[in-house]
């Protein structure tokens, strides 16, 4: 399936910096915030509980709305509760939800071969990437700044969110959405606090430092989870498990396992494979508001994916759609 893509490597560098500034600079002032609060021991449990809050609470809208459900259609849920993944996941600052659903839609038809937006092997127009340090920041940050897909409302890669009006409101006043997810953990903190410093520290440690590690994490499943790590199942791209990012990502570090069954709403298979994001789903589906999800490979399903792995390269693509 032809997409049409902009190229943004050719825009001027001022694009480059203001973009930069809102992936990086910004985010990284607030980490500098909160290694400054906590060298001068002025912090309180709170500041910390307001991180860890909205850190689980947007890698949730994120990992769980925009990837399992938007993405791939694992599991239906009920509306509140996809415009509220919908909006916590915009909260992660991860671009709007149209583009983060046709570009992560892509990358599963296209994996590690041309067309695939963030590979560390290969740009989206088929240009090889080499050296491992080269191949390292162009999968985890660099292929921001190369390709984006063009959105339209007619194309089959977003044509079920699309018609979706909440969604689109969602996608459309997603920069709103951003400085909400500032001005929120602000006003929470000024609440507690009762001052207008009280305000600060809420952007720091709930909104500006959350954002930033937010953001690592969910970079180094594109980059280590396609570099580094084990391969317990037969794909047709670099696909690895990572154990610590499963714990640290929400369970979305069990990449291999993604890729091998992309549409299973469960990405941890193993007892000691920690999945946050399938315990949320279950919980959800044990109070009715998650329903109709799709079925986790079972222990016979995942044997012959391990075993049959010189059957692999002769499988066709996967249609995106169909993802």
């Amino acid at each position: 399936m032809v997409t049409n893509v902009v190229r943004l490597h050719d825009r001027p560098i001022w694009w480059h910096v203001l973009e930069a500034s809102r992936n990086l600079l910004l985010p990284f002032a607030g980490f500098i915030g909160v290694i400054a609060y906590v060298q001068s021991n002025h912090y309180s449990k709170f500041d910390v509980l307001l991180f860890f809050f909205f850190f689980l609470a947007t890698g949730i809208g994120i990992t769980v709305g925009f990837h399992r459900l938007f993405s791939h259609r694992a599991f239906k849920a009920k509306q509140w509760l996809r415009v509220t993944l919908a909006v916590l996941g915009s909260f992660a600052w991860q671009r709007p939800l149209f583009v983060w659903v046709m570009r992560h839609r892509l990358h599963h038809a296209r994996t590690d071969k041309k067309g695939d937006f963030h590979s560390p092997y290969i740009r989206h127009d088929g240009t090889k990437i080499t050296g491992t340090r080269k191949q390292f920041l162009h999968a985890h940050y660099i292929w921001l700044h190369w390709y984006d897909p063009i959105i339209a409302p007619e194309s089959p890669l977003i044509k079920d969110i699309y018609s979706d009006s909440a969604l689109r409101w969602i996608d459309k006043y997603y920069n709103f959405l951003t400085v909400a997810s500032l001005v929120l953990p602000g006003i929470m903190s000024a609440l507690f606090y009762g001052t207008a410093e009280g305000f600060i520290r809420g952007v720091i440690w709930g909104g500006l430092a959350r954002i930033f590690f937010l953001l690592q994490v969910i970079w180094l499943i594109g980059s280590v989870t396609h570099m580094f790590g084990n391969r317990p199942y037969a794909t047709r791209d670099g696909s690895t498990n990572s154990h610590t990012l499963g714990w640290i990502a929400l369970g979305e570090g069990y990449h291999n396992n993604h890729h091998a069954f992309p549409s299973s709403p469960c990405f941890g298979f193993d007892k000691k494979q920690f999945d946050l994001g399938w315990l949320f789903i279950q919980l959800m589906e044990k109070f009715g508001q998650v329903h109709d999800l799709k079925n986790i490979p079972d222990a016979r399903h995942r044997q012959f994916r391990k075993s049959h792995q010189h059957q692999d390269s002769l499988h066709t693509l996967q249609s995106p759609t169909h993802l």
